[in-house]
């Protein structure tokens, strides 16, 4: 028998934590967990940073952004640079986008929200923002590729619901396919 650990009476040995950062629940004293939470703590810090940075190019008022809502971030990353960030969440239901600043009452079957979706100014009319939708649509629910039918996007620019129509038109094959949008919450 070897002792892999000396257990001197420290308060948080082998405790059970949950990282106010990340969210990640490991345990004090193993150094596999210890190494996976910084690496992951790490992670979440670079998104954080980017989310800010996104945030105030959109536009996003403090109160919008704040809400503790679960969603998952998509980076794209060129040149050791983040150059591209989307934001998907779970949705229910949304409505379809008349025009730029009329949606419909009735609500629409969706399964994705998409919060945010950001390319740097200067990166722009590359592709990025199209590959950030394809890897969200094909990776966020495991073993299902999101219909182009069931993605809707929150209160979208001008330029944001353009791109949104061209992508749901083009991937669905047909031109009459609507725009669903949804309210942050």
């Amino acid at each position: 028998m070897e002792q892999m650990y000396l257990d001197l009476g420290q308060s948080n040995f082998a405790k059970p934590t949950i990282c106010n950062m990340c969210g990640m629940l490991y345990v004090h004293g193993l150094s596999e967990d210890a190494t996976q939470h910084d690496r992951i703590c790490q992670d979440y810090q670079l998104v954080k940073r980017v989310r800010t940075i996104v945030e105030k190019d959109l536009g996003f008022h403090a109160a919008t952004s704040s809400k503790n809502q679960p969603r998952t971030a998509y980076l794209y990353v060129r040149n050791k640079r983040v150059v591209g960030f989307a934001n998907a969440e779970v949705l229910s239901q949304a409505h379809v986008m008349e025009t730029l600043q009329v949606r419909s009452n009735t609500t629409r079957k969706a399964m994705v929200g998409i919060h945010q979706l950001w390319v740097h100014a200067k990166e722009r009319n590359q592709g990025i923002a199209t590959r950030l939708m394809d890897a969200v649509r094909a990776s966020f629910i495991f073993g299902l590729v999101i219909p182009v039918e069931m993605l809707a996007f929150s209160s979208p620019t001008a330029a944001g619901a353009s791109f949104a129509r061209r992508y749901v038109q083009s991937k669905a094959g047909k031109e009459d396919c609507p725009l669903l949008v949804y309210d942050c919450v």
